[in-house]
């Protein structure tokens, strides 16, 4: 039997920021979630960096996020071949003047030239520029997050939360329960005291 997999509120929200961004660093699913202001992204306060780093890490145990590391290609000096150094960046990055600010500031420190998802191509480039009389060196780059699944798949999953559910069956329902948690924190901070329960809407029966 397949491992039963779950999305919590967090997960979910968290995902769809995956999803929308495509393969997103921790960083930029941050910055992505500090500047959302859709309703779903009220029921959270302020993200922190290493609460979002949890929150990926989480969803990589439980399948729904795989990490991808880069291989960066630095440029630590350019040589004595300085303009065919850079016109092999510019093809590398494909911009004139962001070649030549790359291989420039390379003496003061290493430039990032390019990045591959394989170690291969990134010697193929490493080579190439060290042919070219350059130093170069290779380092990790930073992880990204790529989905396993669409966000239709993750709907469509028997084991989604409550949650996901809501927002399939009823997407106005987010709206309905932020402003009940709205309306109840606004009370609580006046002072008004919690509506008695004689005074409350009886609750509709449920159909059978």
């Amino acid at each position: 039997m397949a491992p039963r997999r779950t999305l919590t509120r967090s997960d979910w929200q968290t995902m769809e920021f995956c999803w929308a961004l495509g393969s997103p660093t921790a960083r930029e699913v941050y910055d992505e979630a500090n500047r959302d202001t859709s309703t779903f992204r009220r029921l959270f306060s302020d993200w922190k960096l290493t609460t979002v780093r949890t929150f990926l890490s989480r969803l990589v145990d439980k399948g729904y996020l795989r990490t991808e590391v880069p291989t960066e290609v630095l440029l630590e000096d350019h040589g004595p071949k300085k303009r065919e150094v850079v016109d092999y960046v510019q093809g590398l990055v494909g911009d004139r003047d962001r070649a030549v600010e790359l291989v420039v500031s390379a003496v003061h420190r290493p430039s990032v030239v390019f990045v591959a998802g394989e170690t291969r191509k990134a010697k193929e480039v490493t080579a190439r520029l060290e042919t070219l009389g350059a130093r170069t060196s290779m380092r990790e780059g930073t992880a990204r997050f790529v989905p396993t699944l669409t966000r239709a798949e993750a709907l469509d999953e028997s084991t989604t939360s409550f949650f996901d559910l809501i927002a399939r069956d009823d997407p106005a329902a987010y709206d309905r329960i932020i402003e009940k948690a709205a309306e109840r924190r606004a009370a609580i901070a006046a002072g008004v005291p919690a509506e008695p329960a004689a005074k409350r809407s009886p609750r509709r029966a449920r159909k059978g």
